[in-house]
């Protein structure tokens, strides 16, 4: 069926350029990583989007139901303002289709429009051309900026909009065939963008996420030869940080107020008490470089070890332990290599208190990064 879904109520006269943005955001795309590559990509891999790829469904709603029984849909973009009043419809078919909004304003303002700094489930964005910076509405939820096709004023977010989605589901399409199939594709996507994304604009005033820049300009070639590690998707995973900080507010909103301690008042106390006991578990003030261990091996003893390649799917996580013959072979092939699985503890960075946990490896065999 489509795998595009435009949600434009002046088809012929805006969306049918958001449609030509998205296309040639795939194309450039493709012949980013083709020219990367020194080949071209076989056609059955990412085939270029073409016009009856796309379809448009004037009242968002009704484009939001539509894609719940189309699923080789995977991306909605509209290019209206408003964004804030469409987060909650867009989580119905999240992460099966991405959707895709701009901040809402073609000129250099800030627009209030969330309370997070962190853009929400819809991909938020911005426009910009030769300045190489976004030159339209920017502050919190702004993800990505990038081309409008149009080197008139003022820049143009509708089409940027469009442009950044192909951007974005090239990228999808080209990871799919590294990634185990069975992860939320468009997440690592969207994430290998984030953390990739060019960030040389004159107006940035943070790294990595900046209020008038977002994460940046999207890197295709970065984005899809990023082999660091992938996080827990936020829109789908409840994170014991996002816990931990609503209680801090809660319970600060409560001593403001000065009232009598209360029942309530007594568990909230109480449940942050367990979750900074929780997040004492989770945080390392050393670099750990492996762990000491003895393991017989074909080829010979290892008495250290390390874990990599750790993955949380399921509500297991999964990782692989290499056997070195010391601590200076750390870094060297290991003598053998290990999968280890095992329920999650919530918190990825710390798998090594798994171990701990099971008593596989002493707190004192750590060895610290120097």
């Amino acid at each position: 069926m489509y795998k595009v879904i435009i949600s434009d109520s002046a088809w012929e006269s805006h969306g049918v350029y958001i449609r030509n943005a998205c296309k040639q955001g795939f194309a450039d795309a493709r012949a980013a990583y083709e020219s990367y590559l020194g080949m071209q990509i076989p056609p059955n891999v990412s085939p270029l989007l073409t016009d009856d790829d796309f379809n448009n469904i004037s009242d968002f709603n009704q484009a939001v139901e539509y894609c719940k029984t189309d699923s080789d849909v995977k991306i909605l973009i509209r290019s209206t303002t408003g964004v804030a009043s469409y987060v909650e419809k867009a989580k119905e078919i999240y992460p099966d289709v991405l959707t895709f909004f701009p901040l809402g304003s073609n000129t250099f303002e800030n627009l209030t429009i969330f309370d997070d700094k962190e853009p929400p489930v819809i991909v938020i964005t911005g426009a910009g051309d030769t300045e190489n910076q976004n030159n339209t509405g920017w502050g919190n939820g702004l993800e990505f900026w990038d081309d409008d096709l149009d080197l008139g004023t003022p820049d143009l977010s509708s089409y940027s909009n469009g442009y950044i989605a192909g951007k974005l589901f090239f990228i999808s399409q080209a990871i799919m065939y590294t990634e185990d199939s069975e992860r939320p594709r468009l997440w690592v996507a969207r994430w290998r963008a984030r953390i990739t994304a060019s960030r040389t604009e004159i107006t940035r005033l943070a790294n990595i996420w900046d209020s008038r820049n977002g994460y940046g300009k999207i890197d295709i070639v970065k984005a899809i030869t990023y082999d660091g590690i992938i996080p827990f998707d936020p829109y789908l995973e409840p994170n014991i940080f996002d816990l931990y900080n609503t209680l801090l507010n809660d319970y600060a909103d409560l001593e403001s107020e000065n009232e009598s301690l209360t029942s309530e008042n007594l568990s909230l106390t109480t449940q942050l008490s367990e979750a900074n006991e929780q997040l004492a578990e989770f945080i390392f003030t050393q670099l750990i470089k492996g762990y000491s261990t003895t393991k017989v091996t074909v080829y010979g003893t290892a008495l250290v070890a390390k874990i990599r390649d750790v993955e949380i799917k399921d509500s297991l996580v999964r990782c692989k332990v290499d056997y070195h013959i010391n601590e200076a072979a750390l870094d060297l092939t290991p003598l053998a290599t290990e999968s280890f699985e095992f329920y999650e503890r919530n918190i990825i960075d710390y798998v090594y208190k798994n171990f701990l946990a099971n008593q596989e490896i002493s707190e004192n065999n750590l060895i610290i990064e120097s």
